[in-house]
């Protein structure tokens, strides 16, 4: 993540960016999980599932599941009808009720 937000935020030129994985988050696992994206809340499994979508970049995800996890995919009373993922998105809200930060 901190690559991502020194290329991204800060401008800093970094020439190869395939090794950028997403955090391991709250947010994130917490949008992983009720999208369907993760099967289980595992930090090798996260860093998988966000491989396995973007592989040139996969922290490329890692900014957008956090802003939807903190915007509307919240702990508590998730805002799922205007989340940009609902149209996708199974909210399964229980598969992340045990999602708590690391």
């Amino acid at each position: 993540m901190a690559v991502e937000i020194l290329e991204r935020d800060l401008g800093v030129p970094i020439t190869d960016m395939h090794g950028s994985d997403i955090a391991y988050d709250v947010h994130v696992r917490r949008v992983f999980l009720r999208a369907g994206l993760a099967e289980a809340d595992e930090l090798e499994h996260m860093v998988d599932v966000a491989r396995t979508a973007h592989p040139d970049r996969p922290g490329q995800i890692d900014f957008p599941a956090w802003q939807i996890g903190r915007t509307w995919c919240r702990s508590w009373a998730p805002l799922c009808g205007s989340c940009p993922l609902t149209r996708v998105c199974p909210k399964d809200i229980d598969a992340a009720a045990k999602v708590r930060g690391v």
